[in-house]
């Protein structure tokens, strides 16, 4: 951990080219005013993917998977070597907002006892979408 930056934020991808430039371009639209690395995974994409990050976004880091890894084991790579106070994950098929950054960090150093935040999800109409279900019971 780097106590002197605040936030490293994953993207884990598997050929969602259009959208992770999508992704990529509002966290730097909207990057915070404390310091943030951003770390991309690509899953072993070949709509060429990877290349994009590195052409249009030499200030990522960018990690390549030779095989499709899965989400889980993708971002349980990429938090191993994040240096942040915080991690984010965020799918590629997000858009962030003004403020949502600051606003996360804001609500972790309001609650240190927090282990995990959660932001609320906008459908692209800006209506809230549900972020989980309700939990299944044995019965």
């Amino acid at each position: 951990m780097n106590e002197s930056l605040t936030l490293s934020i994953i993207v884990v991808s598997y050929n969602t080219k259009e959208l992770l430039r999508t992704c990529l371009a509002s966290i730097m639209d909207n990057l915070p005013s404390f310091k943030a690395e951003i770390l991309v995974i690509d899953n072993a994409s070949t709509d060429g993917s990877s290349n994009m990050v590195t052409e249009e976004f030499p200030a990522v880091k960018l990690l390549r998977n030779r095989q499709n890894v899965g989400f889980a084991r993708a971002n349980n790579q990429l938090i191993k070597d994040s240096v942040g106070r915080y991690v984010l994950l965020l799918n590629s098929d997000t858009v962030v907002l003004p403020e949502a950054l600051e606003q996360m960090v804001k609500a972790m150093d309001a609650n240190p006892k927090a282990g995990v935040v959660g932001c609320r999800l906008l459908n692209t109409d800006g209506s809230v979408q549900p972020p989980c279900a309700l939990f299944q019971t044995a019965w």
